[in-house]
């Protein structure tokens, strides 16, 4: 009961099409998370449907729900893909084709493949890259995806993507300034769910913001409560309409949604009053 209580809330409050919480955590590090993440794939399997196309992302979540897959149907008319190019200088959690291949292999589907790098040095390179027939394929089906599954970043200091030193440390700086809490598939947003606009998006090989935002289901994976904010951030700027979480992680972004709203409403009376008084 507390559940539904708490789905209907989530689903009201940021205006979703549909929330799925587990008991247990399918993250690593959460106790029993391999039998949170076998019922995140049973979540999946009800919302996955034959002939569609479904855009993969990347991420420690997507990997371990990849792993623990629980297909009760076969989907041949569905091809995966990836939404985003690879680098052998990330962890194996980035390397989206692997997951696609979980994915398709699972479910006897169709894959696509993307080999190009996630980064490029030069504009003009990933110009040359789009224009070869196997990424004018890719993009193709970029634009006609249904279904969207993608983890949602956070811990922009840590993350791999500036450590191994693949970003320069200028954007690093740059999204601290603009209080930056999380990214889906490397579209940095703040608290507010707003994108921050950077310069090295046009480096990367990956769906477009736009492209991303027109897919009819954007399923949104993610739990643990450091990851909070990024998922509030996340649910706040659209960028996901479905979210799959588990029950602890679930009440935490209520709680603090509910904050921020407190906040707000004080903070506009208060800029009311103060405009009455002038």
């Amino acid at each position: 009961m507390e559940t539904e209580i708490i789905k209907e809330k989530l689903i009201e409050r940021f205006e979703l099409k549909d929330v799925f919480i587990t008991p247990f955590p399918f993250y690593e590090g959460g106790k029993n998370y391999h039998i949170g993440a076998s019922l995140v794939g049973q979540i999946l399997d009800e919302l996955l449907l034959d002939g569609v196309n479904v855009g993969i992302g990347w991420g420690s979540t997507m990997e371990i729900i990849s792993k623990n897959l629980v297909p009760t149907k076969k989907l041949k008319k569905t091809t995966f893909v990836p939404m985003t190019g690879g680098t052998n200088q990330l962890p194996h959690y980035f390397r989206t084709n692997d997951f696609v291949r979980n994915f398709s292999e699972s479910y006897e589907a169709n894959a696509k493949y993307l080999f190009a790098p996630f980064y490029v040095e030069d504009p003009l390179q990933k110009e040359y890259l789009l224009a070869s027939d196997d990424l004018k394929e890719i993009i193709e089906i970029w634009k006609k995806l249904d279904i969207a599954i993608v983890g949602i970043g956070c811990y922009i200091q840590k993350s791999p993507l500036f450590q191994n030193k693949i970003f320069d440390e200028k954007y690093l700086k740059l999204l601290l300034e603009s209080n930056v809490v999380g990214d889906v598939l490397t579209h940095f947003f703040d608290e507010e769910g707003v994108v921050i606009n950077l310069e090295i998006y046009k480096y990367l090989v990956n769906i477009s913001l736009d492209d991303f935002l027109k897919i009819d289901l954007r399923i949104g994976i993610a739990g643990g409560l450091q990851k909070v904010q990024s998922i509030i951030g996340a649910l706040r700027g659209r960028l996901i309409n479905v979210l799959i979480t588990d029950m602890e992680t679930a009440e935490m972004i209520l709680k603090n949604a509910q904050k921020k709203r407190k906040f707000d409403s004080i903070a506009s009376r208060k800029i009311q009053k103060e405009r009455k008084t002038k």
